[in-house]
């Protein structure tokens, strides 16, 4: 029997060539003659080398997306025909669509309540899995009403975006709050930026905690004003910069139809990326960047406003860019990276897209010329600042990395849940985002008159998402890859969408389309608010391999306690020594589990010091130190069995213990 899923490799392969091979072998010989069928032809290559490559490669990410780009790049070559001729906007043929939205209306309004109903009854620090699936079956009603909508006028459009935002933040406030505590790693962090800010009065911070977020402190101000206005505790005016990336969604409605002109396409791009994982991710951990994300969608429409306005109206939309920018820099660095990778992509594509189309268009290349040099300017400003050098850390992290861990298709790693088969469940909403958005991109190419604005999207999307998958596949995380879908689904959600209405335009499907739909986003929907990056509270599928990065009253209680009255060096898992003791409590002492170089459990290192054992090390993994950063490592009950046998428990919590 297999055990890890990097053995099935070859497996995998030989089904996906097969599969390819079987949908494109009579539609070869037309690819040539277009050029989506170029595109979509590169793309197969691509993907089907991408799934060879996992035979020498393991990698979560890529193991189940190679084969998706393979086989959805086979899926537009087989049905190209009947794909091109498609127009992505759909009815249901019935006179009775009043009672049928009215019936979703009242199913919405149902679920509502009894979500709210089931947090209120659920056990402390956990959500129950019918709170998951009411949430999906909610997410494929919206979808449902907005596809299959008659006439959606501004009433029900505005009906729907607000019902869209209610439910939006009910997912992430349920995770968010939890805890009393700050949910997730970084975010331990930015609350105490807030608490030092709120507490002084001035942007500053005691000696010997981190400096670094002073020179980047737009969200914390946002978080501290809020809080000192509406007399909010630290968590709670925290919270508020999830509030503002729930609101900021609406800009990649506005980008949607401002291009398409097609509001039922902008309000299914709206919902599918309000519960996007990445998206939601940083609405519950949140941190300075998940304000930049806002930022960044916010001037990514404005630059598409720009294309589309007329001399008089370019100015005001002009005068409002910059300060952006100045505004997206002194936010976050890799928001402001991304912003002027994004400035370089949008002036790229207008030349990529005159050679292709034979146009000779230059409407806002010289002002995205400006634009990226004043980035630029910008950027060395804040990032050669001797109290906080980003370009020095960068560069010596890329130094260090071409030196000890860059190589190419390598991906050693001592920790004992790697392959592990629940770690491809956190890919499969974004593998079926991904499918459909091949299909969509490909449609849109397809069009013998495709507009600048949609070809400029795809270009920054296939970017963004190249660095984001390039940089791991080298050893290499400096630039912090796990973190730009957030930005990337912005330009990539539009063909997401066109896909998904692509597929429901098939012929056989339109007598079921309803069921359909529901089965569709209900599934997509409940794999992205379930994987690990979403669900650390009460993971349902991925037990084994999910860092439960929340830690309880009881726990909190335990580590003041034991802060108060011990002064010696106290040994514990490396989220809890970073993040509750070193950061929160302030404590020096403290340091974490390591393994041995040979990747082994330092069994050694734990001698006569004091030990914190969690409860969550039982079933989940927790950080060990490694060679260069952490690793994840199950424990287990080995460890727990080996703390009772040859150390002494003194301090009990129930949910934590501490050994001597």
């Amino acid at each position: 029997m297999l055990s890890t899923f990097d053995e099935t490799a070859t497996v995998f392969t030989i089904v996906t060539l097969i599969v390819c091979f079987l949908l494109v072998r009579k539609s070869i010989r037309t690819l040539f003659f277009s050029f989506d069928g170029i595109l979509a032809l590169l793309g197969l290559i691509i993907g089907v080398f991408m799934t060879i490559m996992n035979n020498f490669y393991t990698s979560n990410a890529l193991f189940l997306l190679s084969p998706t780009i393979a086989i959805s790049c086979s899926v537009y070559i087989h049905y190209k025909q009947k794909l091109v001729q498609l127009t992505p906007i759909y009815t249901l043929n019935s006179n009775n669509t009043s009672h049928f939205s009215r019936y979703l209306d009242i199913f919405f309004w149902g679920s509502f309540a009894f979500l709210l109903i089931l947090l209120h009854i659920a056990e402390p620090y956990t959500r129950l899995l019918i709170f998951f699936i009411v949430i999906s079956l909610s997410v494929a009603a919206l979808g449902l009403d907005i596809i299959l909508c008659l006439k959606i006028d501004w009433m029900k459009r505005s009906y729907l975006i607000i019902k869209i935002f209610l439910l939006s933040l009910l997912i992430r406030a349920s995770a968010y709050f939890i805890s009393r505590y700050p949910v997730g790693s970084d975010p331990w962090v930015h609350s105490k930026y807030i608490f030092y800010f709120t507490e002084s009065g001035r942007l500053t911070v005691p000696d010997g905690f981190p400096s670094d977020y002073i020179n980047y402190p737009i969200a914390h101000i946002l978080s501290t004003i809020s809080g000192i206005f509406a007399n909010l505790e630290i968590k709670e005016s925290l919270f508020v910069v999830s509030i503002v990336l729930v609101i900021g969604a609406i800009f990649v409605y506005l980008i949607v139809r401002l291009i398409t002109g097609n509001e039922q396409i902008a309000l299914l791009s709206f919902l599918l990326v309000s519960f996007f994982d990445s998206s939601i991710q940083w609405s519950i951990q949140v941190i300075a960047m998940s304000f930049g994300i806002v930022l960044y969608s916010f001037m990514l429409y404005l630059f598409f406003k720009l294309f589309y306005s007329k001399n008089d109206r370019r100015i005001i939309y002009s005068l409002i860019l910059f300060p952006l920018l100045f505004l997206i820099v002194w936010t976050h660095t890799i928001s402001s990276f991304i912003m002027l990778i994004t400035i370089i992509s949008l002036f790229i594509s207008i030349y990529i897209y005159n050679t292709i189309y034979g146009n000779k268009y230059q409407r806002l290349s010289s002002f995205l010329i400006t634009a990226g040099i004043f980035s630029c300017l910008l950027l060395m400003v804040k990032w050669f600042n001797p109290q906080y050098s980003f370009t020095e850390m960068i560069l010596r992290g890329l130094f260090n990395s071409l030196a000890e861990e860059a190589s190419f298709l390598v991906n050693e790693s001592f920790s004992n849940i790697s392959g592990n088969w629940l770690q491809l469940y956190d890919m499969f909403g974004f593998v079926i985002y991904t499918f459909f958005g091949i299909i969509g991109v490909l449609h849109c190419i397809s069009k013998k008159k495709v507009t600048w604005p949609v070809f400029a999207l795809l270009f920054v999307a296939s970017v963004l998402f190249f660095i984001r998958y390039a940089f791991p596949i080298l050893g290499m995380r400096n630039v912090i890859p796990d973190r730009w879908p957030a930005f990337a689904i912005v330009s990539f959600i539009l063909f997401v969408s066109i896909g998904i209405l692509l597929f429901l335009s098939n012929a056989k499907l339109r007598i079921r389309l309803p069921v359909v739909i529901v089965l569709l986003l209900m599934f997509t929907s409940f794999f992205m608010i379930t994987n690990g990056s979403t669900n650390m509270d009460s993971p349902l599928f991925v037990s084994a391999t999910t860092q439960r990065l929340i830690w309880s009253d009881s726990q909190m209680t335990l580590f003041g306690d034991l802060v108060s009255k011990y002064d010696g060096t106290i040994i514990t898992d490396g989220q809890t020594a970073r993040r509750p003791f070193k950061v929160y409590f302030d404590t020096k002492n403290v340091e974490e589990f390591k393994l041995t170089s040979s990747g082994d459990f330092d069994e050694e290192y734990l001698n006569n010091k004091l030990i914190v054992w969690r409860e969550e090390s039982l079933t989940l993994p927790v950080s060990i130190k490694d060679e260069h950063y952490f690793t994840p490592l199950l424990l287990g009950p080995a460890f727990y069995e080996s703390l009772n046998n040859f150390h002494n428990c003194i301090m009990n919590s129930g949910g934590s213990r501490v050994y001597l």
